[in-house]
């Protein structure tokens, strides 16, 4: 059982609504790791891994997906808008300086790690940094864990269906209601809508171009240089390596990095069971460029 982090601070939201961003110190750290959930994931999920980040010599924090978690923003046709880009642009950048002021140390490297759909995510927080180059806000690394394009295409065929068969329809209650059942995705609540729209044009086409966008991330995408790593585990039938390969591709000109656990700890269990992970990832980071 993980211990309380360290901090738990409030972030307080542009269009007033609040979430959690909990936060594991290192003494003396190498650098920053903060995690995106998985969809219908609260961020308290992934203090056992922000724990073993904060031991091994990194300041670790996990944060809230608009919607989940301690997250307050209301979920409907009346609730603010939140997507991709939304959180590209507006949520992971108020953790990443959130952050950034706890450490106080601006140089260190800081990495970001996403499970599932929090590394599409993460994808799309590079992407728009590597346009807009904000002081602070780069990135050493994007790490996806059991993380995936959900590209239909990266699939064995009866999934791929189910995908694109999803992406056709709940569109449809997103429109309506501006929400969706997370019981799609094996989760409970409701989704944002405009998150769900993002996600289905992802199943369909397999390209970036999400919803109330004000850069082209797509070019962002060509423009990033971040060293990327995506990890996969046996029988993920969510994320299967082929699903982390199109993840990859979304980094065309990064150094791009597969990485196979051969341990049981299917889509979610690995954030509670850390160590492979860690062990992993720390690996990794030490043969990579500082950024």
């Amino acid at each position: 059982m993980a211990r309380t982090p360290d901090t738990i601070t409030t972030l307080e939201h542009a269009d007033g609504h609040t979430s959690e961003l909990r936060i594991f110190d290192a003494a003396g750290p190498k650098g920053i790791v903060l995690i995106l959930p998985g969809i219908a994931v609260g961020a308290r999920y992934y203090d056992p891994i922000a724990e073993a980040f904060a031991a091994a010599g990194y300041t670790a924090a996990s944060t809230e997906l608009p919607g989940q978690g301690t997250s307050t923003i209301g979920v409907g046709r009346r609730a603010t808008p939140t997507g991709y880009h939304d959180a590209a642009a507006k949520d992971f950048p108020l953790a990443v300086d959130t952050l950034r002021a706890h450490t106080a140390d601006p140089e260190l490297p800081l990495y970001m790690l996403g499970h599932s759909q929090g590394g599409q995510l993460a994808a799309y927080y590079a992407a728009r940094e590597a346009i807009m180059r904000s002081p602070g806000r780069g990135l050493s690394g994007v790490i996806g864990v059991a993380t995936q394009s959900p590209f239909h295409r990266g699939y064995a065929p009866n999934v791929g269906r189910r995908l694109r068969a999803g992406s056709m329809v709940l569109p449809i209650g997103a429109g309506l209601f501006g929400a969706v059942p997370a019981s799609f995705f094996g989760g409970e609540g409701l989704q944002p809508g405009r998150r769900i729209l993002d996600w289905s044009q992802l199943v369909r086409t397999g390209r970036m171009n999400p919803l109330g966008a004000d850069v082209d991330y797509l070019e962002g995408m060509e423009k990033v240089r971040t060293p990327a790593l995506a990890i996969t585990l046996p029988g993920d039938e969510l994320a299967p390596q082929s699903a982390a390969r199109y993840w990859l591709d979304f980094f065309p000109n990064a150094p791009r990095t597969m990485r196979h656990i051969d341990a049981d700890l299917g889509h979610n269990k690995w954030a509670r069971t850390p160590e492979p992970i860690l062990e992993a990832v720390l690996d990794w980071i030490s043969k990579v460029p500082a950024a």
